[in-house]
């Protein structure tokens, strides 16, 4: 049983991934989607920029992103320009940025404020990256007892110890 769920705990790891998706709909004041208008995704802390349009029902998707903090700005001519800051994207997780463009010119601008912890609406899964070197920065002895992989499990996000030779659950689960 234990070894059953060893290899369904590394297969999760293995399969995680080190980079996100933002994705989102753009519309203006009065609620219709705006096909063609340019976003532009910049990860703070690197500096770098993605940019994709829009489809025709308004919407983008950026997949394979770098982790971290990102600005989202939106640009359509006869609109003004929409940003969301301070958007926060996590390893396997898809982060919605929907914006409202508002009628104008590219001198004036909309600005919104993400929340500092953005909840993924798209779906449930929560996921961590362990890679090697955290894997090696182990302790040989954790606990009194020696290292194994289910001191790497307890380090993932909902991940409950039942205490003694009871094992642990992940998300709830049995």
């Amino acid at each position: 049983m234990r070894l059953l769920i060893l290899l369904s705990v590394a297969a999760t790891l293995l399969a995680q991934s080190e980079r996100g998706t933002i994705t989102g709909t753009v519309r203006d004041a009065t609620g219709a989607v705006v096909p063609g208008a340019k976003v532009t995704l910049t990860n703070t802390a690197m500096g770098t920029a993605s940019t994709a349009p829009t489809s025709e029902s308004g919407d983008y998707t950026v997949p394979g992103l770098a982790v971290g903090t990102y600005i989202v700005r939106v640009e359509k001519d006869g609109f003004r320009p929409a940003s969301v800051t301070g958007l926060v994207l996590n390893a396997s997780a898809t982060v919605r940025a929907d914006a409202t463009l508002e009628v104008g010119t590219s001198r004036q601008a909309v600005e919104v404020s993400a929340s500092a912890l953005a909840l993924a609406t798209e779906n449930a899964k929560t996921s961590v990256t362990i890679d090697n070197k955290l894997v090696d920065e182990l302790p040989l002895v954790v606990g009194g007892a020696l290292r194994s992989p289910f001191n790497l499990a307890a380090l993932t996000p909902e991940a409950k110890n039942l205490g003694g030779d009871n094992g642990f659950i992940l998300g709830g689960g049995q």
